[in-house]
């Protein structure tokens, strides 16, 4: 009895050592009891189990999947992994596909119509679309490999540029491309706003406002889209602007200027008022009634060569001008209007439309006519000097001496007479 003890305890002892040394728990020592499904506690859990189980009939529905005549597989992925998907591309186009750690866990439903005939190169394009709508892009990497990278962070994984123009529209297979988009006519802004809505969700633009160039990233058909609108707004337009010089003889050439400046400042804001729909009240035309009448004169000739300066000229607004432009004459100007005024030779420079000069033209009649200066009489008492001396001196100043001697003159013709 004793003997059979010592053997039996000598059994379980080596039993526990082989354990050790395998790496494997003592069954007969720490076997756990079973549950009430029959698995083993500790086992892999039931839904983890029942999705390998999918997993393989997924991968056995695309391993038999009815081939076409030229040995090209039907597509018959049903919520299939994407894993398996990528696995299905990489041996029809011969590659090892390298995914991305971060790709999202989604599943694809692609089938192909049955008795439909697909090329290699459907296959693959098929695919390739799915793919890019669910998120995720293929990258070449090298002649033997493929990279799978999600498409938001594809700029940042060394994305190739495209830096010149297609010269033909790029291949519409679904896949992701950076284009640089130059501009030689419109700015980079106009373009931008022109293409904002051909871009997907997950498109990207980069503009590059010292170059005027734009760069895209974005589908091949999105891509395609943007460039064929770019190609009709970035062109060269007719030059429609003309130079025109006109002397002004009375008033000052700066102080007209700063008066169309204002009406054109005007008539632009309340054009863009109307374009975008928002109705002003008032008669004029501007969204605002014409202020009173002000004593102060739109144009100080006191500011011409020659003339001694009263008092500096009040800031004021042309309002008087203002109030007598018309609606009609307003709404003739038309596109960039750039004026410019030469001090010293007293001449106004208009660049703009022809149509726009006739207008213009009619400011200038109105503001260069000839005024007379207001006039103030002052007395002075003198204390020292001889007042008809000082008369003279400044009569001769300001160039009224004949006007003086012949004051002088009567005066003593009179005192004669007496």
């Amino acid at each position: 009895m004793k003997r059979f003890l010592l053997v039996a305890c000598a059994c379980v002892l080596a039993l526990d050592v082989s354990a050790q040394l395998s790496g494997r728990r003592p069954s007969l020592l720490n076997r756990r009891p079973a549950t009430g499904n029959g698995t083993l506690r500790g086992g892999p859990a039931p839904a983890a189990a029942q999705q390998a189980d999918e997993n393989d009939s997924i991968r056995e529905a695309i391993k038999n999947a009815p081939k076409g005549t030229n040995g090209v597989p039907a597509l018959v992925f049903n919520q299939a992994p994407l894993e398996l998907v990528l696995d299905a591309y990489a041996d029809m186009c011969g590659k090892t596909i390298i995914p991305a750690p971060d790709l999202p866990k989604s599943t694809i439903t692609l089938k192909s119509l049955e008795g439909q005939q697909l090329t290699e190169d459907e296959y693959l394009s098929a695919i390739e679309v799915t793919l890019t709508m669910n998120g995720v892009v293929l990258e070449p990497f090298g002649e033997k490999f493929l990279r799978a990278l999600q498409r938001k962070t594809l700029r940042t994984q060394g994305n190739p540029i495209l830096m010149k123009m297609p010269e033909s529209p790029l291949p519409e297979k679904g896949r992701v491309v950076s284009q640089m988009i130059h501009l030689q006519h419109i700015t980079a802004e106009e373009a931008q706003k022109a293409i904002e809505g051909f871009k997907d969700p997950n498109g990207l633009f980069q503009v590059f406002e010292r170059t005027n160039t734009i760069l895209v990233t974005d589908t091949q058909e999105n891509v395609n889209r943007m460039l064929e609108v770019i190609k009709e707004l970035d062109v060269a337009t007719p030059v429609t602007e003309d130079v025109f010089v006109r002397q002004i003889q009375y008033a000052m050439a700066a102080d007209i200027k700063t008066a169309l400046e204002t009406i054109v400042t005007e008539s632009q804001k309340d054009t863009q008022k109307e374009t975008s729909g928002v109705k002003t009240s008032g008669a004029l035309g501007f969204g605002k009634s014409a202020p009173p009448p002000q004593p102060n004169r739109l144009l100080n000739l006191n500011n011409r060569p020659g003339i001694q300066k009263n008092e500096p000229p009040p800031n004021t607004p042309n309002a008087n001008l203002v109030a007598n432009v018309s609606d009609a004459d307003r709404g003739m100007i038309r596109g960039k209007v750039l004026i410019l005024a030469d001090e010293r030779s007293n001449k106004l420079i208009v660049i703009t439309a022809k149509t726009n000069m006739d207008f213009f033209d009619k400011v200038i009649e109105t503001l260069d006519v000839e005024t007379t200066p207001e006039v103030s009489v002052e007395v002075i008492r003198l204390k020292y000097a001889d007042a008809e001396e000082v008369s003279s001196m400044l009569n001769d100043l300001i160039g009224n001496g004949g006007s003086s001697s012949q004051g002088k003159n009567n005066q003593n013709a009179n005192t004669q007479r007496n």
